[in-house]
């Protein structure tokens, strides 16, 4: 039988009969008796160390593990939580030829993000390409192509602003959260490596800073092939999660770590290809909503975009009952009427869905 735990009450009551039992001239129950109190002090006592024992029976489950034990749970099985990580990749420097800039010359973006140049290089034929690091770990860090930059300090021949070259700055990521953390141990737990399955591409595509989801799809390529998709929702929320950079044969960016990651893990020598989602908007719009203000359609859009995160997947379909449910249960909501999607979403291969336009009418 599961153990029942008493409530304070319930234990207070406990206390003062077993008083009662214990010391027969002594009356525990009396609102002014010196034993009751000593009784209600020990219910006390108890109750908090059975709130204490729950709390340990937590820590040795690994499914409900908290903070460090949840951290040494998965360590045990060789999985760490991912650090955060400083972005990379190159800027554009322009000025006067032969103007040199060092390595670890200062810069900075219009939202305050630092970077430093990883290597000195010299202007020729009025610009020069050099590789820059962000100065602190986290997503921030990840720009897109010709985001301007500026020199923090004066470069002799070298104009004040720079932009960051094709293909972006990109491995930023901020530390990984812990419930994400739990979904990769529980993976693990469930479905132990096996030198190459498909759920080890996976595995190792998340091991990834930054990677949130990913997919793997056998023979999409031709016999002997393996396809990987990823997303990563929290580094380019700008761009719905799709990853940036070019795919086979020469990558970049964040297809190129991923690439790079799962190249040096697996065992197994089929054609590997890695490649990014293609994003489809999704299109909303709602009639009838009741009551309709800013602060409900703020609920309903998030809770859309929560379900697109937990639903899509590339080549899915985002079912229109799942719709309806999520607009549903936002907070404020009554009553809505969904004019648009208007049926189940299907999407064809590599294509998922991703928040497109609200439109309440």
């Amino acid at each position: 039988m599961p153990y029942t735990r008493p409530t304070l009450s319930e234990q207070r009551q406990l206390a003062r009969a077993d008083f009662q039992l214990h010391l027969a001239e002594a009356d525990a129950l009396l609102r002014q008796s010196n034993v009751r109190v000593l009784a209600d002090v020990q219910a006390g006592l108890i109750h908090g160390l059975l709130d204490y024992l729950a709390w340990i029976v937590e820590q040795i489950l690994p499914d409900t593990a908290q903070g460090v034990y949840l951290l040494r749970w998965a360590s045990i099985f060789f999985i760490e939580r991912k650090a955060a990580a400083k972005a990379s990749g190159a800027a554009v420097f322009t000025g006067i030829d032969g103007s040199v800039i060092d390595a670890g010359t200062p810069l900075q973006a219009a939202d305050g993000t630092a970077f430093i140049t990883s290597e000195a290089g010299a202007i020729a034929g009025g610009s020069a390409e050099i590789t820059i690091e962000a100065a602190l770990e986290g997503a921030a860090g990840n720009l897109d192509a010709g985001v301007k930059l500026q020199l923090s300090e004066a470069v002799a021949g070298v104009d004040a602003e720079a932009e960051v070259a094709a293909g972006g700055t990109v491995g930023g990521a901020d530390e990984e959260p812990l419930i994400e953390l739990r979904e990769r141990f529980l993976a693990r737990l469930r479905e132990p490596p096996q030198g190459g399955a498909a759920h080890d591409y996976v595995a190792w595509a998340r091991e990834v800073a930054g990677v949130t989801r990913a997919w793997v799809y056998k023979g999409e390529m031709g016999a002997g092939t393996v396809t990987v998709r990823f997303m990563m929702d929290d580094v380019r929320a700008a761009q719905n999660g799709i990853p940036q950079g070019d795919g086979a044969p020469d990558y970049s960016g964040d297809l190129a770590l991923v690439f790079d990651h799962i190249e040096e893990a697996r065992p197994v020598p089929a054609d590997l290809y890695v490649a990014a989602p293609v994003a489809v908007p999704l299109n909303i719009t709602i009639g009838d909503l009741n009551p309709d203000t800013p602060a409900v359609r703020a609920a309903i859009e998030a809770e859309v975009k929560d379900l697109l995160r937990r639903d899509a997947v590339p080549g899915g379909t985002i079912y229109l009952s799942r719709l309806i449910e999520a607009i549903s249960v936002a907070a404020g909501e009554s009553s809505h009427t969904l004019t648009a999607p208007a049926a189940n979403v299907a999407h064809g291969t590599g294509e998922i869905a991703v928040p497109g336009a609200f439109t309440y009418v």
